[in-house]
């Protein structure tokens, strides 16, 4: 996983690097939960994700719990045991950190085996209504890019269908007993890309997301959907198969995803997705298909931004890093990868966006309520305790983007463009 050498760095130059890539992210709250770790626990939390460890930091008991709270949204804990299996004894942490640690994978790879089975349950029940979907992101990831499916888990099921498919496959998964949070699809399928249907109120079922199309890139042109449905691939698992992109969509598509449909977000599990693909691509030559697809334009702006932040995080020898290796850009790409950046960052720009693309007044109007006030996040499985969390995350929120709108400069935002 790591890069071939010695990379020579500290927790100096660590801080230095994370504020050139995360420009006022701890005033955002990108991630500023694992970033306002203290600088050495910080420092040897990347060197075990480089597989380069230096020896752990001195700290007591509850710097290690507030460690375990923070990097648990990031789904990365299971990877970071798996790495350390082997490590000098200087660099270990406290035996009952490892054991927690472990704790977790085992935990992670008992999901694993869940998510395959609901995968897998799921797909059979679109496939026997004559619906091919194609599983995305993380439980396809797990089984083409990772040494085990454990070291790869995630909150939700993201699936991909044909536009002409969605509603069907809504009321199909409305009869399993799965219920949709906001239906994004009947507000607009032109401004938005995909609808969450929450699970059953059975334990361990995990919410699934119906795409129709990958991502919202208003004026770019993207892969066609046809040609990246004409080259899905068979995932094998325990519980049975199912299809997923091939690894060159995989790529460009976590790539754009984190970069653009995330741009304020730090999670590294979708960090780690992008260091585990680069590998594959590297080992099976593959990087030229990548950059036919991407054909030197916006996704190849998404792709370099994804791949410098693997190479901080993940690799910082990868070939990747040296500029030669990267085709020319064709003219105004990064001005446009920066502008779709600004659209998702910016509530404002997100309005405009929706409003040029909705058909009709009724869409733009609904389209710009569903922006503005965050439906998605009010609501929940029926319970009171459960409206009653998604009240308080909505509130939360809200509250931070009113301060992120008005307390912090623009400039400051997201990560930073090419």
């Amino acid at each position: 996983m790591g890069a071939a050498g010695p990379v020579v760095q500290d927790s100096m130059q660590i801080r230095a690097g994370l504020e050139a890539l995360y420009p006022g992210s701890e005033t955002t709250g990108s991630g500023r939960e694992l970033l306002s770790l203290p600088d050495e626990l910080l420092w040897w939390t990347i060197s075990l994700l480089r597989e380069k460890p230096v020896p752990v930091p001195a700290s007591n008991e509850a710097t290690w719990n507030r460690w375990l709270h923070s990097l648990g949204p990031h789904y990365i804990i299971p990877l970071l045991w798996y790495v350390a299996r082997d490590i000098p004894e200087e660099s270990l942490p406290p035996q009952w950190v490892r054991d927690r640690m472990k704790e977790l994978y085992q935990g992670a790879s008992i999901r694993a085996l869940r998510t395959d089975h609901q995968v897998v349950t799921s797909c059979a029940l679109l496939k026997n209504a004559g619906i091919e979907p194609v599983v995305l992101k993380g439980p396809a990831l797990a089984h083409l890019v990772y040494p085990f499916p454990g070291l790869r888990t995630g909150s939700d099921i993201d699936i991909l269908v044909r536009p002409d498919q969605v509603r069907e496959v809504i009321t199909l998964l409305q009869a399993a007993g799965y219920h949709p949070h906001v239906d994004s699809h009947a507000l607009s399928p032109h401004v938005f890309h995909h609808t969450a249907l929450l699970p059953p109120d059975r334990r361990g079922v995990l919410a699934i997301e119906v795409h129709w199309r990958l991502l919202y890139l208003p004026g770019e042109v993207i892969p066609c959907l046809e040609d990246m449905l004409g080259r899905v691939v068979e995932v094998r698992t325990t519980s049975g198969s199912f299809v997923t992109l091939d690894v060159p969509d995989a790529f460009i598509y976590a790539a754009t995803h984190l970069c653009i449909g995330h741009s304020t977000m730090l999670r590294l599990s979708w960090i780690a997705d992008i260091s585990a693909i680069c590998r594959f691509l590297t080992v099976n030559r593959m990087w030229d298909e990548v950059f036919r697809r991407t054909s030197g334009g916006v996704l190849l702006a998404a792709v370099r931004q994804a791949c410098r932040e693997a190479a901080f995080w993940f690799d910082p020898g990868a070939p990747y890093t040296d500029p030669g290796f990267w085709p020319e850009m064709e003219p105004g790409a990064d001005e446009r990868f920066s502008h779709l950046v600004a659209v998702a960052e910016r509530t404002e720009r997100h309005i405009i966006e929706a409003v040029r693309q909705a058909p009709s007044a009724r869409e733009a109007l609904l389209s710009v309520i569903h922006i503005i006030f965050l439906t998605d996040q009010i609501g929940g499985s029926g319970s009171v305790d459960d409206r009653i969390s998604h009240l308080r995350q909505w509130v939360t929120i809200m509250v931070h983007r009113l301060k992120n709108r008005y307390f912090t400069p623009p400039s400051a935002k997201g990560r930073r463009s090419p």
